[in-house]
């Protein structure tokens, strides 16, 4: 048990700034999020009363705009600023939870699936990804860099399942249209949990010192 609570891998994560330790927080809150929807995300449609066509048509959508959302976001957030387009998509997430939760109309909810950086297969979409993975290796060790990331995948990995198993467990055996809405409902308050951490984040995303972690900051200087 000694041995293992001095793991190099472990040891890692010791290295991590506090703005580091933010970016894990969010993604562990994204994908926790992104698990229960993709359980959720068709049966809510077609509870709702769409069609099959309808529903493929949705999940296209998600597809085609997490895509061209991601684009347009990742290609200028180091010009306009790692935080604030971070903030962008949260944002977005924000708002296509709660058109889901509060429509049922196919118009609407086919605007939400294209703007709200939705994540029906549970793995990892929009901008967050490209991002967090630039400014991440500011936020630790050039030598605890690799281990870094290892954690930080496997925290997405470990909180998508656990997503996908409290949807589960709240819905037990019956799926009805008012469960449903609730799932959506808890999705959409963990996507504004997510927001906090990029906005608390004080200070510039400056580049990394040599052997030095950096902080995060502000358009211009990395992370910002």
């Amino acid at each position: 048990m000694t041995r293992l609570l001095v793991l190099p891998e472990l040891e890692a994560l010791r290295s991590l700034t506090v703005d580091g330790w933010w970016l894990m927080l969010a993604r562990v809150v994204r994908l926790f999020a992104y698990g229960l929807l993709s359980v959720i995300f068709a049966l809510y449609l077609a509870e709702v009363g769409l069609r099959q066509q309808a529903i493929g048509l949705m999940l296209t959508l998600t597809l085609v705009g997490d895509a061209a959302i991601s684009l347009g976001i990742t290609t200028r957030a180091d010009r306009l600023g790692r935080r604030r387009m971070l903030l962008v998509g949260a944002g977005l997430m924000v708002f296509g939870g709660l058109v889901c939760g509060l429509t049922s109309h196919v118009v609407l909810l086919g605007i939400a699936a294209f703007l709200g950086t939705l994540s029906p297969s549970g793995g990892e979409v929009g901008p967050f990804l490209s991002i967090e993975q630039a400014a991440l290796p500011q936020t630790t060790s050039d030598a605890a860099r690799t281990q870094v990331f290892a954690w930080y995948n496997l925290a997405g990995a470990c909180a998508a399942a656990l997503g996908a198993l409290s949807c589960q467990l709240d819905t037990n055996i019956h799926l009805g249209r008012i469960t449903a809405h609730n799932a959506v409902h808890r999705r959409q308050v963990a996507e504004m949990l997510k927001a906090p951490p990029q906005d608390f984040r004080a200070g510039a995303v400056a580049p990394p010192a040599p052997h030095k972690p950096a902080e995060l900051g502000d358009p211009g200087d990395g992370l910002a």
